[in-house]
């Protein structure tokens, strides 16, 4: 119940704070869209003329992006703060989404990978931004918090794919695998393009929160409710002990 009651705290936390609430959306919807065709992914591949090399090939340009990318974003958000490195890598991940879902030929994935590979540090750039958005004595809980709250989803998303094939299968009538196919990952593409526009049209947010400091809004530091909200929390804790060891007395 203890661990319920932080991850719970940790989400409100993460959906009420302006700067990081945008930021946490698309990677929940990045999430749940990736995990919808988790599934047939490999099918996809195999039904444009892929062979086992080729999806070896666009793996290992996807991890490329993804080792390259990473230290650029982490220097990015202690350079010029979070909004570019998160907006780029979201746009490079709806992009790349898009780009497989139309593609038609091996070398129409391996460009789609590139852009997925970029795409892969939007987890990197919104992970830093949570843990340099709120007080140090937080950072176990907001690491903890965005790896459950991110496997949570995907663990959704996979259990709902039978039940959207079956949909397909039966209720729409797609009888055609490669056309099936193409509607999951559409899905995707649909969840990574709607974080992606709610991130700009949010975007005064996220640039509002450079290192802790006052946003260019005026509404306060997200460093500052972050305080606030572990201090209360740390209130809280006291008071409860502090009945335990009364009622203890009596």
């Amino acid at each position: 119940r203890a661990v319920l009651a932080v991850q719970s705290r940790t989400l409100r936390l993460f959906l009420s704070t302006p700067a990081t609430r945008t930021p946490c959306v698309v990677i929940y919807v990045a999430c749940l869209g990736g995990s919808l065709h988790h599934a047939v992914t490999s099918y996809f591949y195999l039904a444009l003329g892929s062979t086992s090399v080729d999806i070896g090939r666009i793996g290992f340009v996807q991890s490329v992006g993804g080792l390259v990318g990473g230290p650029l974003v982490g220097a990015a958000l202690d350079s010029v703060g979070p909004w570019r490195p998160i907006s780029v890598t979201a746009a490079a991940c709806a992009g790349g989404c898009l780009l497989r879902g139309l593609s038609s030929s091996v070398p129409s994935l391996l460009a789609a990978a590139v852009l997925l590979g970029a795409g892969n540090n939007l987890w990197t750039a919104v992970l830093g931004h949570l843990v340099k958005s709120f007080p140090p004595g937080m950072r176990s809980e907001v690491l903890s918090g965005f790896g459950v709250q991110t496997s949570v989803i995907q663990l959704c998303g996979r259990a709902a794919f039978p039940l959207v094939e079956y949909g397909l299968l039966n209720w729409a009538g797609v009888a055609d695998n490669l056309l099936r196919y193409r509607v999951h990952m559409a899905g995707c593409t649909m969840f990574c393009i709607y974080g992606t526009i709610a991130l700009f049209f949010d975007r005064g947010s996220v640039r509002g929160a450079v290192g802790g400091s006052v946003g260019e809004t005026g509404e306060g530091t997200t460093l500052t409710a972050a305080k606030h909200a572990q201090e209360r929390s740390e209130a809280a804790e006291g008071n409860e002990g502090g009945a335990v060891e009364r009622r203890g007395e009596i």
